[in-house]
């Protein structure tokens, strides 16, 4: 974006402008009213720049023309900035611009970069354990907000857009767009059922420290609490059980070992 010389404009008076162009607030154009060579009076007075923006020189400057149409209306350069709501740079009508904030601008801009997933707002998470899920997220005067975990990319860009014509109220491209509400999913995962080695997961116990505890039953008979990580990780194979079994199996061995060096010995 081509960058607002505050300084410059300060030298600028509304006199002086309306006396070198007249600005058509219905076609956004500026014409010459007087220039240096008179064969240009009435002529276009605004012309395009790299960015696509249009700008005037008066008096050897360049300016903005949306932000000359604005003083050319008011009396005065916008403090913020110019936000031009259909997003054509080239279309100065009065209507078709507006005074805004840097955040309040960058909302009505077109993306720069595609998303992987193709859809604006939306991520792939990678899990293995309770499958691929889509993300929707959004950002707010550079604060991100995830939105929610999704089934499908289509889901979470649905989410995106509903999200979107509540926080950025001034994007002009999803302002009319209707979508259904859709249904998020959960990536915590449901053990009930699973088996981890002799344990069987029943139910929840319960939820402490942001951890679920699973309740298990052994294959000995007896019940367990157990945090999800421990299950996951094969930390906790039984209820207690498993280790009291290796430990009699350990001595069990021993002993064999022990007999068999006597007999060789004897």
């Amino acid at each position: 974006m081509t960058k607002i010389n505050k300084e410059k404009e300060s030298l600028l008076t509304l006199e002086k402008l309306k006396l070198k162009v007249t600005y058509d607030q219905d076609t956004g154009h500026f014409v010459w009213n007087s220039c240096r060579d008179a064969r240009y009076v009435g002529e276009r007075a605004d012309r395009g720049c790299n960015d696509k923006y249009l700008l005037v020189t008066i008096s050897g400057k360049r300016y903005l023309a949306h932000r000359l149409a604005f003083m050319y209306m008011t009396g005065a350069f916008p403090v913020g900035e110019v936000d031009h709501i259909n997003r054509n740079k080239a279309d100065n009508r009065f209507c078709n611009l507006r005074e805004v904030s840097r955040s309040e601008n960058s909302q009505n801009k077109e993306m720069r970069h595609l998303a992987a997933s193709g859809l604006q707002g939306v991520k792939e998470i990678m899990n293995v354990k309770v499958g691929n899920r889509w993300r929707a997220s959004i950002t707010n005067n550079c604060v991100t907000k995830i939105i929610g975990a999704f089934a499908t990319k289509e889901d979470a860009h649905a989410a995106y857009i509903l999200e979107k014509q509540k926080t950025h109220t001034f994007d002009s491209s999803v302002a009319n767009i209707k979508v259904a509400t859709p249904k998020k999913v959960t990536t915590k995962q449901d053990l009930v059922g699973k088996v981890f080695e002799r344990l069987t997961v029943v139910k929840i116990s319960h939820v402490a420290n942001q951890q679920t505890y699973w309740l298990a039953k052994c294959s000995c008979g007896n019940e367990i609490s157990v945090p999800t990580n421990q299950l996951n990780r094969g930390n906790t194979k039984s209820c207690g059980c498993y280790a009291k079994d290796m430990r009699l199996e350990g001595n069990r061995l021993r002993r064999i070992r022990e007999k068999q060096q006597g007999v060789n010995h004897a």
